[in-house]
C-alpha cells in the first residue's frame, strides 16, 4: 500500500529489528509504539541512532547501512553464551506515527556484519549489509555427477556410461535454447550426456536435464557423426532418486559409436517445447525473466521475496525470454546476476514483505506522470545545479542471440539503427530484414553522429527479446539524460522510487518535464529527491517561456 502525502508529513521515525539467538530486539530513534495491521503491538526501545542513508543511484542489491545502537543490552554475555552476534537477520524501516508497520518503508533487510560492543551499557555497532549471495545456494546440487553412483539406471541389457560423461555436472535447462523459427527444426543448443551406452544401440539414453521437462520431442544432434534426428523425453530418475529427464538416442543411425559427441535442440513451439516447468503454471515452460528471477530466488535462497511486487511486474518482465542451461554448481544469486540481469533493466528494491525488482522505464511519456511537483507552487526547492549523466551516447544498437555451441559465435542478430534494412555505420543499401528503424535513432545520429553499440546475449534465443532489449538500450544511451536534485518536505516521502513525476522550474525553464524518481532521501526535517530528466526528441517537451 502506498504511503498518502497526508501521513508521511507526519512525524517519522527508524525502526530496526534485529533477531539473536532467536529473540527479537527492537529499537527506534525514539521510544514508540507501533501497531500492524492485525492490531498486534511492537515496542520500540530509544536508543538508535538515525542512520546515514545515502542515494541508491542504480538500486544496487549490494547495500549496507551502519548501525549504532545505545543500549543497556549486556551483548558480551549473549556472545559468551554461544550466540553470534554476526550474521543477525535485521530490518531498517522508515516508519510515520499513525500507520501501521505494513506502511513503514523498508529500506535495507540483510545480516549484521563487522560487528563491535563492549560491556554491559556499552552499547553495540554493525554494519547491516545486504548481499544476496551470503543468503543463496547452488540451483544444482555438486553431488548431480555423472558416476557409478547414479548411471546407468537400466541394468539388463548391460548398459554403460560413456567415458567422456564421466563427472559431468547435470545440466539443468531453462526455456527454449536451440529456438530457431527460421531453421526449420531446432538447432544444436544444449549438450546431451550419454549416459547409458550401448554400441550402436538406438534405445542408449541421453541426460537431457535434471528435472522434468515440458519438452514434447527434443532435436538429437550427433555432433561426431554430422547426424540428426528427433527424440522423446522421459521422466525417469537417476539411482539415488532425483527426477530427470532423458531422451533415447532414437535409431540406430543416429548413434555411430558410444564416443560420440550429442547436443540437442528445444523450440517453443507445439512439436518440441521447453525446459524445465514452471513451478506455479501447469504445463508451461519455465521461461520469463519475470518468473526466471522469481523462481531462482524463492527456491534457491533464503532471501525475503515480495511475491506480490513480483506479479505486479510480471508481463512487462516476462516480455524478456530466457532460453539457456546451467551445467556447474552455481549459487543463484549469481547465476540471476550473470546470466539474466544484465540484459533485463531493473533494479533491486526492498518492501515489507521482501525483496524485489522494479523495471527501469526509460520510456516514460508524460501520460506515466503520478505526480506534479512546482518550485513557483512551493513544493520542490532546487538543491545544486544541472548535470548531465554521466553515459555514453549510442544510437544503432546490435544485439547478439543464438549462440553458436562453441559459444563465441552467433545465429543471430538484430540492429536498431536510423533507416529500416541499412546500417548507417556503413551506410549500405542492403534491405536487410535483420535491420529496423527507429525515429529516435534517426534524431539522435543526426545530432551525434553515429555512435554504435554491439552487445551479446548468450542467454535468449527469442526473436521479440533481442528486439525488445535493442529498443530499450536505444531509449537509455540516444539522447543525453540530465540529472536534478531538488528538497521537499517530508511529506514528498511518499514519493516512491520508479515513479514518474512532472517538474516545473522556471528558473530552469521546465514546464511539466516528465522525470524518472531514481531515489528518496530523509533529511532533518525533508527529503531529498534524486531525478533523471527523461527528454528526448520524440517526446512532447513542454519548456515555459
Amino acid at each position: 500500500m502506498s504511503l498518502s502525502y497526508s501521513d508521511a508529513a507526519k512525524p517519522a521515525h527508524w525502526l530496526l529489528d534485529i533477531e539473536i539467538a532467536g529473540a527479537m530486539y527492537r529499537y527506534a530513534s525514539s521510544a514508540v509504539t507501533v501497531t500492524d495491521d492485525s492490531g498486534a503491538q511492537y515496542e520500540y526501545e530509544e536508543g538508535l541512532s538515525n542512520p546515514s542513508i545515502g542515494l541508491v543511484q542504480d538500486g544496487a542489491a549490494e547495500m549496507s547501512v551502519g548501525i549504532t545502537l545505545a543500549s543497556e543490552e549486556d551483548w558480551a554475555l549473549i556472545e559468551a553464551r554461544g550466540y553470534n552476534l554476526e550474521r543477525a537477520r535485521g530490518v531498517l524501516r522508515r516508519w510515520w506515527e499513525g500507520t501501521t508497520l505494513e506502511r513503514a518503508r523498508v529500506y535495507l533487510r540483510g545480516l549484521s556484519t563487522g560487528v563491535e560492543y563492549g560491556a554491559a551499557g556499552e552499547g553495540l555497532t554493525f554494519t547491516l549489509t545486504r548481499a544476496p549471495t551470503l543468503e543463496s545456494r547452488d540451483i544444482l546440487d555438486p553431488q548431480m555427477l555423472v558416476d557409478a553412483t547414479t548411471w546407468p539406471v537400466r541394468l539388463s541389457p548391460v548398459y554403460t556410461r560413456q567415458e567422456q560423461a564421466e563427472g559431468s555436472s547435470y545440466q539443468l535447462v531453462i526455456g527454449a535454447p536451440g529456438h530457431d523459427p527460421a531453421h526449420g527444426t531446432p538447432r544444436a543448443a544444449v549438450p546431451a550426456l550419454l549416459v547409458e551406452a550401448r554400441s550402436a544401440t538406438a534405445s542408449s539414453g541421453l541426460l537431457l536435464s535434471f528435472g522434468q521437462m515440458n519438452a514434447i520431442g527434443v532435436r538429437i544432434y550427433n555432433i561426431t557423426a554430422e547426424l540428426e534426428g528427433d527424440g522423446v523425453p522421459i521422466l525417469t530418475a537417476d539411482l539415488l532418486g532425483r527426477p530427470c529427464t532423458y531422451s533415447q538416442v532414437g535409431s540406430t543411425a543416429l548413434l555411430n559409436v558410444i564416443t560420440d559427441e550429442f547436443w540437442y535442440g528445444l523450440a517453443a513451439d507445439a512439436t518440441y517445447g521447453g525446459g524445465v516447468r514452471h513451478p506455479r503454471k501447469p504445463g508451461e515452460m519455465l521461461r520469463g525473466a519475470g518468473d526466471v528471477l522469481a523462481w531462482g530466488l524463492t527456491e534457491f535462497t533464503s532471501i525475503a521475496v515480495d511475491r506480490g511486487q513480483m506479479a505486479a511486474h510480471s508481463d512487462w518482465l516476462n516480455a524478456f525470454s530466457v532460453d539457456t542451461y546451467l551445467n556447474t554448481p552455481t549459487d543463484a544469486w549469481s547465476w540471476l546476476t550473470g546470466a539474466v540481469l544484465p540484459w533485463v533493466p531493473v533494479v533491486v528494491r526492498e518492501s515489507e514483505h521482501g525483496m524485489y525488482f522494479l523495471p527501469v522505464r526509460w520510456d516514460y511519456t508524460s501520460t506515466d506522470v503520478t505526480a506534479w511537483l512546482s518550485v513557483e507552487r512551493g513544493d520542490i526547492g532546487r538543491d545544486g545545479t544541472v548535470k548531465r549523466l554521466s553515459q555514453p551516447i549510442y544510437n544503432e544498437i546490435t544485439v547478439q542471440y543464438r549462440p553458436k555451441r562453441e559459444g563465441k559465435k552467433w545465429h543471430s542478430t538484430h540492429t536498431l539503427t536510423a533507416k529500416e534494412g541499412t546500417l548507417s555505420v556503413s551506410n549500405e543499401v542492403t534491405d536487410d530484414a535483420r535491420i529496423s528503424g527507429s525515429n529516435l535513432a534517426q534524431l539522435s545520429q543526426a545530432e551525434y553522429g553515429i555512435r554504435p553499440k554491439t552487445i551479446s546475449i548468450p542467454h535468449t534465443w527469442s526473436d521479440d527479446t533481442a528486439v525488445l532489449v535493442a529498443r530499450l538500450l536505444l531509449q537509455r544511451y540516444a539522447w543525453p539524460k540530465r540529472t536534478i536534485q531538488y528538497t521537499a518536505s517530508q511529506a514528498f516521502e511518499a514519493l516512491e522510487p520508479g515513479m514518474c513525476v512532472a517538474i516545473s522550474d522556471a528558473e530552469l525553464h521546465l514546464a511539466d518535464a516528465v522525470a524518472y524518481v531514481v531515489d528518496t532521501t530523509p533529511t532533518s526535517g525533508g527529503v531529498t529527491l534524486d531525478l533523471i530528466l527523461l527528454d528526448h526528441p520524440t517526446h512532447t517537451t513542454t519548456v515555459s517561456a
